[in-house]
């Protein structure tokens, strides 16, 4: 097996270079994490570097710190080498304050799209216009509402480490917490979210199930409102088996207490703790607290009729709890999306050593590349079923060298029939072979045979 190239992560920043490796990448990236120079940009800057390396370094057990190749100032990047390469993003994230930002070389940074990127960032209310250069105007900023590490899972989508597409599906009971719910469904939508909720999502006449499974087949985490009778329904609980079985991510919401009390003598009217669900573990658990939740109507015991048990109603959170919800979902997202990748492409690289399918290594545009002999083959690995960027990805990879065979690993079961001819329709057109990642072992050995 030829040696895994290891696309390193850069991030530079006021008095701060730092590299981490063994993590995911498409493609080696460089962060210059550059402040205003106010006092105050200058430390959070700081603070965000600090953010991004931690994310990163506590991703998996192989992500690994080492020393920077670059360490100059940032009037110097286009004349590094290293910088200057095309296979390498490079990404600007200013931090801007009450005072002109003056970025060094700033037509460099908008002259290439593909491999430079800028992106400013500023603190709730503020006035970028005021700031900014006329040429970097036009780029669309980032606002933090209570502390710049929000920004963080911004830079890393930013920067091409995690799929723009932030892809969540809600599971939850309506009786105990649809306003919870549809709260948490408005407010992700509102930070770039593509979320599937059931009481929006499902057009009228649609097969239920059928139509469960391919939103799950597409989102990359599943967000569990764990409320004590969660595990009482029937979908809910086909939900997590099917998170579990196709490697979602999971994070678990958990309400403070249902409408049981408790059995103590000593308290006999105070709410028993909400039941954990069985087989989520606790550090994909976070539990509320009656604090966090709005006061009001909410929470309300609603009595059950006949043999049914009562229940408790759960509510809105509060100004200053939804936030810090809502980054610590997008957070949990995001290293959910990157250890799954992780997990694929080492077991594609398993099937192919227990195969014996020829020398293999990992690309710099993130193909993987395999010579079997008498043929080549480029892999294109995506946590989600194919969509066109992934076809027009794998198509231009396979281009070179010329005769090489393109191939998508992606998820293709349990996809409505309408999308899965399409998908099929469009492999075929592009003449690339499509790979469901239940498949991996047997499309090895076809790839060893030279018959895929």
């Amino acid at each position: 097996m030829d040696v895994m190239l290891d696309p390193v992560f850069q991030i530079l920043g006021p008095k701060y270079a730092t590299a981490i490796s063994g993590i995911p990448l498409i493609r080696p990236v460089t962060v210059f994490v550059y402040p205003s120079g106010s006092p105050e940009s200058v430390d959070r800057a700081f603070r965000l570097a600090i953010a991004i390396h931690d994310f990163l370094l506590n991703l998996s057990s192989q992500a690994k710190e080492s020393a920077a190749t670059c360490s100059h100032r940032l009037a110097d990047i286009s004349s590094c080498a290293n910088c200057g390469s095309a296979d390498r993003i490079k990404l600007l994230v200013t931090v801007g304050d009450d005072e002109p930002l003056n970025v060094p070389d700033e037509v460099w940074w908008l002259a290439a799209p593909q491999e430079r990127r800028v992106l400013p960032v500023f603190k709730r209310d503020a006035h970028p216009e005021q700031w900014l250069s006329p040429q970097f105007k036009i780029l669309n900023a980032f606002f933090f509402q209570n502390d710049i590490v929000e920004a963080t899972t911004i830079v890393l989508s930013a920067a091409d480490v995690t799929s723009d597409a932030h892809r969540l599906f809600i599971s939850y009971r309506r009786l105990e917490t649809q306003p919870l719910a549809e709260q948490l469904f408005s407010e992700l939508a509102r930070h770039g979210f593509d979320v599937f909720l059931d009481r929006f999502s499902v057009p009228a006449a649609a097969q239920f199930q059928r139509r469960l499974h391919h939103e799950l087949a597409e989102k990359s985490m599943v967000l569990l409102l764990e409320s004590d009778r969660f595990s009482d329904s029937k979908w809910t609980s086909e939900e997590i088996a099917y998170c579990k079985q196709y490697r979602l991510g999971l994070f678990s919401l958990r309400m403070p207490y249902g409408a049981v009390p408790d059995a103590s003598p000593e308290e006999p009217a105070r709410k028993k703790s909400t039941r954990k669900l069985a087989g989520v573990d606790d550090d994909l658990r976070q539990t509320l607290n009656a604090v966090d939740f709005e006061k009001g109507d909410y929470p309300k015991e609603i009595p059950g009729e006949g043999s049914d048990k009562s229940y408790m109603q759960w509510g809105p959170l509060t100004a200053v709890a939804l936030p810090q919800v809502v980054e610590e979902i997008k957070r949990r997202h995001d290293q959910a999306q990157l250890r799954r990748l992780e997990t694929i492409r080492n077991e594609m690289r398993t099937a192919l050593d227990v195969a014996r399918a020829g020398p293999h290594k990992m690309r710099a545009d993130g193909m993987l590349s395999v010579d079997a002999g008498a043929r080549k083959y480029a892999i294109w690995i995506t946590t989600r079923p194919p969509e066109l960027p992934d076809f027009q990805v794998t198509y231009a990879g396979a281009q070179n060298p010329a005769g090489t065979t393109g191939v998508i690993v992606g998820h293709r079961q349990l996809l409505e029939p309408d999308v899965h001819r399409r998908l099929a329709w469009l492999s075929g057109v592009c003449r690339l072979v499509w790979v469901d990642e239940g498949n991996l072992l047997s499309a090895a050995y076809d790839i060893a045979g030279g018959t895929l």
